[in-house]
């Protein structure tokens, strides 16, 4: 049987790199990183809910929701694939690469769930029923982790006070908190305190000037602080890791399959209403799309290929595949091809 809870953490900064519960102790950030961060979620609930908001979309004539939601859909498939180990890589050897996948996998659950993110970040931003849900206890003391860490939500939505506040973590270096006008006059001081190791980064809390100067400015730091792309992408998180990535630059293109008389599926095809691009431009059509639950970029096809690999199934061979689909040689080997070149088929 589980301890009462005598102390609740916040939800930030997120995402937590401890266990949700520790003894009396429950971390409601871990908590939340548990429940949406996480394989089964990505290619269970959280697709089915992205695949109908995207028809949703499409029917309001929403393009650009549209577009953003189907590249969304679509990426459940390889961060699927890649946000367990993310969590785990996270929680004992944290690296760009980890947080990057966590960043677009909470993305991905926001917007399947339909929850806001934090202003300016990924992370979610969950609404009071989901906080009130987690609790049993009432009145538990909220043990504060330092600013940012999303108290007053806490405060506001359960009613709890604050114990009192523990700082930020020994690892999260200082953060310089300036207005974007100051970043000119601080600059060459900032830089030279972000290369010591003095700060880990500079937070703008208004937007800076329209200039050359301050575009050189903000340039310089970015150059000479180790943290300062990844603070400004992903938070206070981005301390723990050096440099930034995008989830574009993680995903790799399928290795090539192996020809063969006979030929089996790699991974999944569906048929979608178009491309990010085409749902933009408000222009949906029927585009197959080749996805695999693995890192590796979803490709859009044309509709054959996606019947003709639907029709794969280790014992057909080419000529019984012309029959069955009513194509000629000369119209079935190049799609049987182009698959096997994408990584789409392989040799039964």
């Amino acid at each position: 049987m589980a301890e009462a809870l005598t102390r609740l953490r916040p939800l930030g900064p997120f995402p937590p790199w401890s266990a949700a519960r520790s003894g009396s102790t429950l971390d409601l950030g871990a908590l939340m990183r548990d429940q949406l961060l996480q394989r089964r979620a990505l290619w269970g609930p959280l697709r089915r809910l992205l695949q109908s908001r995207l028809a949703q979309a499409i029917e309001a004539s929403q393009w650009s929701r549209s577009a953003e939601l189907l590249g969304m859909w679509l990426h459940t498939w390889p961060v699927g694939a890649m946000v367990d180990p993310a969590v785990s890589e996270w929680m004992t050897c944290p690296s760009v690469e980890s947080l990057a996948t966590l960043a677009r996998a909470s993305e991905l659950a926001c917007a399947a769930l339909g929850w806001p993110t934090v202003p300016g970040l990924p992370w979610p931003d969950p609404p009071a029923e989901w906080l009130r849900t987690q609790l049993a206890e009432q009145g538990v003391p909220l043990v504060g982790r330092g600013e940012g860490d999303g108290r007053q939500r806490l405060i506001d939505a359960l009613g709890l006070t604050l114990e009192r506040d523990e700082g930020w973590p020994d690892e999260l270096l200082a953060v310089e908190s300036i207005p974007g006008e100051a970043l000119i006059s601080r600059r060459a001081e900032l830089a030279r305190r972000l290369v010591r190791g003095e700060l880990g980064a500079v937070q703008l809390t208004s937007p800076i000037p329209p200039s050359p100067l301050a575009a050189l400015a903000i340039g310089e730091l970015r150059m000479e602080g180790r943290h300062q792309r990844a603070f400004e992408a992903w938070g206070p998180a981005g301390l723990r890791v050096e440099g930034f990535v995008t989830l574009a630059e993680l995903l790799g293109a399928a290795p090539p399959g192996e020809p063969g008389p006979v030929l089996i599926p790699t991974g999944d095809c569906l048929l979608a209403p178009g491309t990010p691009a085409s749902l933009r431009r408000g222009q949906p059509e029927t585009v197959g799309w080749l996805l695999w639950e693995a890192p590796f970029r979803p490709v859009p096809v044309h509709p054959l290929a996606v019947e003709v690999l639907r029709a794969l199934d280790g014992v057909a061979t080419a000529p019984q595949l012309c029959a069955t689909l009513e194509l000629s040689e000369d119209q079935l080997q190049p799609v049987l091809d182009a698959l096997v070149s994408v990584g789409a088929a392989t040799a039964a």
